[in-house]
């Protein structure tokens, strides 16, 4: 373990700076640079090498950072905590409830897969009850932007997003939009389109380990 006492850290950083040849490979980051890539959480981001932490810089200073004046999330229904109102079939006044594994990207009926069905049950729940649990800024009547929460950087894409029919919500197993003022399905498309693109999928790799919260957004 490294003590307060210790060169090392020192030293490490010299030789960098020097451009010796030594075990230690690293890419030198100031705190300024650091709340640029980072601006919430201020975490330091994993470089493979120079190359793709000035591609990503580059990103970063080419476009806005997304924030939670421009679109909010929050998590669907608590999947432990509202078991006793879920339901494995549907009926008249029921309201189907999405979970991560219904999704695919641009695919909001991805349930309707092979594997999918093999692999995960559907979920409704009946509507005055949902009704209940919602606020006036979280309805289900109008089309909302789900993104799946159970993620990896280490699969095939990270970000998987989709965008939900009327009449539908979800568990917390998925991230749904909130909409205090109506926001115009042109943007939902829009950010749906960014969210999994190559280039955003490239970015938020850097930010998730094995769920995609809503901080790693921002």
């Amino acid at each position: 373990m490294i003590q307060s006492s210790d060169n090392i850290v020192k030293e490490i950083t010299k030789d960098l700076k020097d451009n010796k040849d030594n075990v230690y490979q690293g890419i030198e980051l100031n705190i300024n640079q650091i709340k640029k890539l980072s601006a919430i959480q201020k975490s330091i981001i994993e470089f493979k090498s120079n190359e793709e932490f000035n591609l990503i810089r580059k990103m970063f200073n080419s476009f806005s950072v997304l924030n939670e004046a421009y679109i909010d999330f929050k998590e669907g229904l608590h999947l432990i905590k509202y078991k006793a109102l879920f339901k494995e079939y549907s009926s008249e006044n029921f309201i189907f409830l999405y979970q991560g594994s219904n999704i695919c990207q641009f695919n909001s009926r991805f349930f309707q897969n092979k594997d999918a069905k093999e692999s995960s049950k559907l979920l409704w729940i009946a509507k005055e009850y949902l009704k209940k649990l919602l606020n006036e800024n979280d309805q289900h009547q109008t089309e909302r932007i789900l993104y799946r929460k159970i993620a990896s950087n280490t699969n095939e894409r990270t970000m998987i997003s989709t965008f939900s029919p009327k009449n539908c919500y979800c568990v917390n197993s998925i991230y749904i939009n909130c909409e205090k003022v109506p926001i115009s399905i042109f943007k939902k498309l829009f950010i749906i389109s960014v969210f999994n693109s190559l280039a955003f999928d490239f970015i938020i790799r850097r930010f998730v380990d094995s769920n995609a919260t809503k901080s790693c957004l921002y």
